[in-house]
């Protein structure tokens, strides 16, 4: 017995509306089953299908035509069809994707509209597709030769939803399989070029605001034209705020600049310019302009290996003071110095956590510290347009004014929403803006911001004769940019970088390790690894693998190499691991009773104060135990006598073992000294006497 319903009628629920060309124009609640508003928590956004159903000769905005994939027919009759397929895989989905389905959409639409075209030419009788009893095995096969696998698949299932829908068996159609491309990316050299290059424009703007704020104190005097100017408006600019502020108003517009010169603003701004004064120059010395945001936002791209839009997504807290009003980014609980980033990658469903620390110029932290600061009035200008646009929406929806009305404020209400929240507001032509996911790599509607930066870059090269030029770049490829570094950085190790990326299996990580950098180093590593191999073995020495190490990663091997690596072998290893140059003949002041006969060997072994010690790396277990040791010790004696002794005191050694320790990595050093006192604690490990007696355990 079952509760399943298995005569369900899906046809009965499934009623396409077909809207023609002409009922578009006319009410606008015809349009409803092509437009829709989605319910994602964050990012709602409108879904408009009607362009599918009328067509596009040509772009919506001037300027575009470059970018504009081309021209395609409308086909009411099928957008109506599959308008519920795409409701239901859309209602929950965010902006971005459900602007990418629409894209794709379009494709085939034109894919469509090129087998017609096919059709007219070569006398082939295919039904136009007007509904998905049409599509055919044809034009699978032309979307296989011309689609990606995301393309092909995003209209496959809506299709086949369709399809189930109306009774219909699903497409029988196998998709594209995944391109397995090499990703190319520019060599480490020219991504440090790139790197300083953004780095250098970022703190440029930090030193103008820091400038202009030492000018208005009285504590710098302006050295140059361009910082009399940036002073000039700066201190009209401030005596406006002042002036607003004392009526309740903090945010300057341009008409607050304007206002007082003229009543007309064409005349407000030539008598302003006469008298060395420019609203741009106000907000240049005062906020962030739109390069310096986006310079901003590709140095944290760099620097922390992150998504773009996982760095987009972080929210400020307008009605908070202090540091909670960016939640995100919080001190390091173990060190106020440094801190800890954490953002949420909305795809994977997984936090990003980055460690920073603070006093680094080019920290993502630090940035968007700097950033949140200063734009905080911006911010309470948009949280007031806010409030208004909400009361006017409201009101608009209670007067049931006309539906194109009330979807135009819904939009202007959900874009103040994410400005209001967003970390990379910034001044742009008067008005305030924030980056989004369309904006942030563009400073015009089609100028790529990284193409004019790396132009930038090649033509100075040029100028000084050099002929490398820098690659094109985009900001998804800094990503794998940080992956490379990693993975370079770390010795090849790829658990590094999945950690450092955030990535749940191996696979994803696998994929960013996959560009031409690694794969030309893997080839090289290669050959350099077999060729020493193969050299030892014919030599009839053996293989050395501290030599092979060293032979294939730094590709050479010096004679001092060998001399050292010769020095450390033959080096004894104290209780503590250190090594020691002479264990035969301890210094005096730490083994007065020793007797030195050629054979005994030291049995004091406190190395952090003896001249003959010599840290290596696997000195960091005795190091951090022999602290612990100390620190156990000095909680049960009597300070005097733990102090006692001068250089050669318990004191003494505990302040050279930390003074050893700062060496190796912090959070090792803590882990380990936490293990050594709790197994101190437990009785687990018993701390030795160090009286001079031969009991001790001795050199090995």
């Amino acid at each position: 017995m079952t509760i399943r319903k298995i005569d369900k009628d899906h046809l009965q629920t499934f009623q396409p509306h077909v809207v023609s060309i002409e009922s578009t124009n006319s009410k606008p609640e015809n349009l409803d089953p092509l437009v829709f508003w989605t319910l994602h928590d964050t990012k709602a956004c409108l879904v408009d299908l009607t362009d599918l159903a009328l067509g596009q000769a040509r772009p919506k905005k001037a300027g575009l035509e470059e970018q504009w994939s081309g021209a395609y027919t409308g086909r009411p009759l099928l957008i109506n069809e599959l308008a519920p397929a795409i409701k239901e895989k859309l209602i929950w989905a965010a902006e971005r994707t459900c602007q990418g389905l629409v894209a794709n959409l379009k494709s085939w639409w034109r894919l469509f509209d090129e087998m017609d075209r096919e059709n007219q030419e070569t006398g082939l009788k295919i039904h136009p597709v007007s509904c998905v009893r049409d599509l055919t095995h044809l034009h699978h096969q032309l979307a296989v030769q011309k689609f990606s696998a995301n393309t092909f698949s995003a209209f496959r299932s809506i299709a086949d939803a369709t399809r189930r829908a109306l009774g219909q068996p699903p497409l029988a159609w196998v998709g594209p399989g995944e391109r397995n491309t090499t990703r190319r990316l520019p060599t480490p050299d020219q991504a440090r070029e790139l790197f300083l290059h953004i780095k250098r424009e970022w703190l440029d703007a930090v030193d103008r605001w820091n400038m202009v704020e030492n000018l208005q104190a009285g504590t710098q005097l302006p050295e140059n034209d361009r910082q009399v100017s940036l002073h000039r408006n700066a201190l009209y600019f401030t005596q406006t705020q002042d002036t607003l502020g004392a009526k309740g108003k903090y945010y300057v517009t341009v008409d607050d600049l304007l206002e007082g010169w003229s009543t007309n603003r064409v005349a407000s701004r030539a008598a302003m310019a006469r008298a060395g004064l420019s609203t741009q120059v106000m907000h240049e010395a005062i906020y962030p302009t739109s390069t310096d945001i986006r310079m901003a936002f590709h140095l944290a791209l760099i620097g922390g290996g992150w998504n773009v839009q996982t760095l987009l997504d972080l929210k400020v807290k307008s009605n908070a003071i202090g540091s909670a009003r960016t939640p995100f980014l919080k001190d390091h609980p173990q060190n106020s110095d440094r801190y800890i980033l954490t953002g949420f990658k909305s795809r994977g469903k997984s936090d990003q956590i980055l460690h920073g620390d603070w006093k680094a110029d080019r920290s993502p932290g630090r940035i968007i510290r700097i950033l949140v600061e200063r734009t905080w009035p911006l911010r309470l200008e948009i949280l007031g347009q806010l409030k208004d646009a909400q009361i006017e929406l409201q009101r608009a929806n209670v007067e049931g004014i006309d539906q194109i009305l009330v979807t135009r404020l819904k939009k202007h209400v959900l874009e103040l929403q994410r400005k209001s929240t967003s970390v990379w507001l910034y001044i742009g032509k008067g008005s305030i803006e924030a980056l989004s996911a369309t904006t942030f790599d563009k400073n015009a509607r089609t100028a790529q911001f990284l193409r004019q930066i790396i132009d930038r870059i090649n033509e100075h090269k040029s100028n000084i004769g050099s002929t490398e030029n820098l690659p094109g770049i985009t900001a998804s490829d800094f990503r794998d940019i940080f992956a490379e570094y990693v993975y370079r950085t770390s010795g090849g190790s790829v658990l590094a970088v999945k950690r450092l990326l955030g990535h749940r299996s191996l696979d994803s990580t696998t994929r960013y390790l996959n560009n031409s950098v690694i794969n030309q180093e893997g080839a090289r590593t290669f050959v350099r690894y077999t060729n020493a191999f193969w050299t030892m073995v014919s030599g009839g020495g053996g293989v050395d693998h501290t030599v092979l190490r060293q032979v294939t990663e730094r590709d050479e091997l010096l004679p001092i190499h060998m001399v050292r690596l010769e020095e450390y072998r033959e080096l004894k290893r104290s209780r503590i691991k250190m090594g020691c140059r002479d264990p035969q003949n301890p210094p005096a002041r730490l083994a007065p009773f020793f007797i030195a006969d050629g054979q005994e060997i030291c049995t004091m072994q406190r190395c952090t104060l003896c001249e003959h010690g010599v840290l290596t790396p696997e000195s960091l277990e005795g190091l951090t135990m022999r602290f612990a040791e100390l620190g156990f010790l000095k909680a049960r004696i009597p300070i005097e006598y733990f102090a006692r002794g001068g250089d050669i005191s318990f004191q003494a050694e505990m302040n050279n073992t930390e003074a050893a320790l700062k060496c190796f990595d912090p959070e090792k050093v803590r882990e380990s000294i936490d293990m050594w006192a709790e197994r101190l604690a437990k009785g687990t490990h018993r701390m030795p006497e160090f009286n001079g007696i031969s009991r001790m355990q001795g050199i090995g």
